[in-house]
């Protein structure tokens, strides 16, 4: 069985936020230490806030700890949310008008062994074995190659029964040791 699809750049947005995701779950970074990790960080900043504006109120001079806390807080936000800004649009200006090989033609050869995968002047082969997970947004597959590399496929490009389902029963099964001779 063959899929034929091209990438675009929301399709590589996509899958840099994906592998952002797998890489925070390798780290060990689940959504429950995440959620810690900023209750614990803004926590101190809200009480920092709130003292600041009940100086402001009172007309009084703040509190020099309230007011160190919050501008190193919103400092910290300032410079990262500038250097996402930044990425983003350097990315974006790298990508440019989709003549990276990324946005060629891609061609998927589905096998009981493997996937094949070719586009202009590259190609490569992996075993079922090789992958270690399937996730999917609304308009998306991804088939995990560890927790820095995957493959995407849009859904449109899907055939008739093909979905997230076949790819998850071979990895599976994949990962299975073969049956003793």
């Amino acid at each position: 069985m063959q899929i034929r699809y091209r990438l675009d750049a929301d399709d590589y947005f996509a899958l840099q936020r994906a592998l952002l995701h797998q890489l925070q779950r390798a780290a060990g970074m689940s959504q429950g230490k995440l959620f810690a990790y900023h209750v614990l960080v803004w926590i101190p900043v809200g009480v920092a806030a709130a003292a600041l504006i009940d100086a402001v109120q009172r007309r009084a001079a703040p509190a020099g700890l309230a007011l160190l806390v919050f501008t190193c807080a919103a400092a910290i936000l300032l410079v990262r949310w500038s250097m996402q800004r930044i990425t983003w649009r350097r990315i974006r200006h790298a990508i440019g008008d989709g003549g990276d090989p990324l946005f060629e033609e891609q061609l998927l050869s589905l096998g009981d062994a493997g996937i094949k995968s070719e586009s202009s002047g590259t190609a490569g082969s992996y075993a079922w074995s090789c992958f270690n997970e399937v996730r999917e947004d609304s308009l998306r597959l991804f088939l995990f190659l560890g927790s820095t590399r995957a493959i995407v496929i849009p859904k449109k490009s899907l055939p008739e029964g093909l979905d997230r389902t076949y790819f998850s029963r071979h990895i599976e099964n994949g990962h299975k040791p073969s049956p003793a001779r």
